[in-house]
């Protein structure tokens, strides 16, 4: 599972790298996409690393883990659900449409 982690952190952090060479070079009407995506990029990297804390304090048995209220549109619901894929190896029984189990 550490390998795993190590190796999306690496194409991550490289796709940002590369984004701010090209950055360098850029037409003026690029530099919105190229931000962009350096944007989801960066983004994508915090929610890996957040993850993989989750997974080690529930290895070490010092998982925090609360209810909350959670949005109801799809896009917000499906955005849960992919910061939540942690809960599939925690062996989580059921997720609820209106709550949500938060780990922090």
């Amino acid at each position: 599972m550490e390998r795993i982690f190590f190796h999306d952190i690496l194409n991550t952090a490289g796709g940002i790298l590369g984004y701010t060479q090209i950055l360098r070079d850029a037409e003026p009407e690029e530099l919105t996409i190229f931000s962009e995506s350096i944007e989801e990029l960066s983004k994508r990297l915090i929610e890996e690393i957040q993850a993989q804390k989750q997974l080690i304090a529930a290895e070490g048995g010092k998982l925090d883990i609360r209810q909350q209220p959670i949005e109801h549109s799809k896009d917000s619901y499906k955005k849960r659900l992919n910061s939540l894929k942690i809960m599939s190896s925690l062996k989580a029984k059921r997720l609820l449409p209106e709550v949500c189990w938060i780990l922090t």
